[in-house]
């Protein structure tokens, strides 16, 4: 039976609502400042969809967050949550104050939805398409608890393009689940630029009645609409999918249908400075801009080079490779396992092929594509993995790349490549063009303090000795951390420890000379890196002294632990990967180990 529609008096109410919740967001982002940077356009598509549901339509109960028979809401586009976080707020979840600690260290408030940490959230989110399916299996457990309440799943219509979307929703159709509706924010823009031009949707609607779901199309600024879809009876037991057309940006009239404000913080710039007020700036660049840069002279200079892209062209610094060779860049959305895949379908044909992508995602969801049609048939594909370690730490775990290393490390034929600084990846990305093989380079988010200058003699499977002032403590290093280690060591050598710091770009194939030389000269001997103490550069070096000449290796590096959301200074700072605990942490271990007399040398 239908419900009557909602009455003019409660809209006026809940349109003031979702206008209150725009001014919190705009708010929260200008105060957390670019360090911890959100996602504003795409957040402000959602808030009147969030208004209506959490507002009007479902039922939930702030004072008992896991009340079993609540509705249940899964934000799949996890990168929007600040609009949920708001509305979570204002029905009494949790205090308003926590709003402004959003994608800090220590706050329920995570980069993307953490169900572990924050009240009312269902599921954890931020690797887009995975909600539809968390979806599924709610309305599975309801249904067999004979429970009334319904599920609703919100995705972007960017990662539509993820093949699992699509698993869920034949699922869902399979067993009839009218208790699971999904909600489409069709805003028409991702990454990238354009959905339709990035992967094309449309038709969509005929997409989803295909495969067996009932299709309501509303405009989603619209809260009357919007109520009146989710409330409308089911006349079968198909799930229903909402396909509600909005703006980027809505609300403010600067960032709607901007693309630019994809990520960003309000109050900061878009674009560089002119080059006159730029002139003085230290010359930083970050890995993954260097990386884009070198990709594009590569192309000029071979013909048999392609790039495949998961909607990281803007964000992996592709724009030029896309203008200048539209034949050779392949854009494919958000879709990481048919990346890699297609990939390897093309350098089968015998061209080279980078795949540009985010660590976390190479490492993980196109695990098994990595494994079994790129390095096993050795095929040249170089997958570019960026964020690497903390970089992306403000988007919460589900971006954090802490593992990426030790995973691919295990894979047979892998060469692994984790450079410093901006001359470092060039130098490497040319490297890995030539290599014949499948290579993985590990690349940052921001920009980084240079190392190197073009002299830097980089070869794949050989370290090298940045310092050599002593043999008290080896620090073997590698990636962006390695500038804070030469830093240590040299606040080291000022306190009489003598430091030699050996740099390792390549993780594997490993310089194995180069450690049982420095095993031979070395006292003590440390590992540091921006990657858990489990598999990477502390592994690799263990298992090279217990193979040949066993010794005590300290590893500093992230612990065997979920991580948190916070910027990578925060995150640094937090786990004691600073220059200064770096420090602390050797002279602890050389002031334990150095005989006595040395001892106390040092403390005159």
């Amino acid at each position: 039976m239908a419900q009557p529609p909602v009455q003019a008096a409660r809209l006026i109410e809940l349109e003031a609502t979702a206008a209150a919740i725009r001014t919190e967001v705009l708010e929260v982002l200008a105060s957390i400042g670019p360090d911890h940077r959100g996602h504003p356009g795409g957040t402000l598509s959602i808030v009147d969809i969030i208004t209506a549901l959490y507002f009007e339509v479902m039922n939930v109960d702030p004072l008992h967050p896991r009340w079993p028979d609540r509705d249940r809401f899964i934000l799949s586009k996890g990168h929007g949550c600040l609009a949920l976080y708001a509305a979570l707020a204002r029905r009494g979840f949790f205090g308003r104050r926590h709003l402004l600690t959003f994608r800090s260290v220590n706050s329920l408030l995570q980069g993307h939805p953490d169900m572990r940490r924050t009240p009312g959230v269902d599921m954890t989110t931020g690797s887009l398409g995975h909600g539809l399916s968390a979806g599924v299996g709610a309305a599975l457990d309801l249904r067999a608890r004979r429970s009334q309440a319904h599920v609703y799943v919100l995705l972007g219509d960017g990662e539509l393009q993820e093949g699992l979307v699509w698993e869920g929703a034949m699922a869902a159709a399979k067993y009839r689940l009218r208790n699971l509706t999904a909600i489409i924010d069709r805003n028409g823009l991702q990454g990238s630029g354009r959905v339709e031009e990035t992967m094309p949707l449309e038709p969509l609607g005929a997409k989803w009645k295909a495969f067996g779901w009932r299709v309501l199309e509303v405009d989603g600024h619209d809260i009357g609409q919007i109520v009146a879809a989710l409330r409308r009876p089911h006349a079968d037991g198909r799930p229903t999918v909402v396909v509600a057309r909005t703006v980027k940006g809505k609300g403010v009239s600067h960032m709607e249908g901007d693309n630019r404000w994809h990520q960003g913080c309000p109050g900061a710039p878009l674009s560089d400075p002119p080059a006159s007020e730029a002139v003085h700036v230290p010359i930083t660049v970050s890995t993954r801009a260097a990386f884009g840069e070198t990709l594009l002279d590569i192309l000029r200079e071979r013909a048999d080079v392609m790039v495949v892209s998961a909607d990281t062209r803007g964000s992996m610094h592709l724009d030029a490779v896309a203008r200048e060779f539209p034949d050779r860049f392949i854009e494919l959305g958000i879709a990481e396992q048919n990346l890699v895949t297609v990939a390897a379908g093309i350098a089968a044909g015998g061209r080279t092929v980078f795949a540009a992508t985010y660590a976390v995602f190479a490492s993980m969801r196109a695990l098994e594509q990595v494994r079994t049609f790129v390095a096993y048939p050795r095929l040249p594909v170089v997958i570019a993995g960026a964020l690497g370690g903390v970089s992306g730490g403000i988007e919460g775990v589900t971006h954090i790349a802490q593992e990426d290393l030790g995973i691919l490390r295990c894979i047979p034929a892998m060469t692994i490549v984790t450079p410093a600084d901006g001359v470092a990846t060039r130098k490497a990305v040319r490297a890995a063009a030539d290599r014949g093989g499948p290579v993985y380079i590990r690349l940052g988010r921001d920009e980084c303090v240079p190392i190197f200058d073009e002299s830097y003699p980089f070869g794949i499977g050989k370290g090298l000795v940045l310092k050599e002032d002593g043999y008290d403590a080896v620090l073997f290093t590698a990636g962006h951390i390695v500038a804070a280690v030469v830093e240590a060591a040299g606040s080291l050598a000022d306190a009489g420890i003598g430091c030699t710091v050996i740099e390792l770009a390549t993780l594997k194939p490993l310089d194995r000379d180069m450690v049982m030389w420095a095993r031979e000269k070395g006292r003590s001997f440390f590992t540091i890196e921006e990657h858990s103490i489990i598999g990477g550069l502390g592994t690799a070096i263990m298992e090279v002294f217990a193979e040949t000449a066993p010794a005590v290796v300290n590893r500093i590096g992230l612990p065997d632990m979920f991580l948190e959301s916070g910027s990578p200074s925060e995150l640094r700072q937090k786990y004691g990967l600073t220059a200064c605990q770096i420090a602390a942490r050797v002279r602890e271990v050389c002031d334990v180990c150095a005989p006595r007399a040395i001892r106390a040398a040092r403390m005159t």
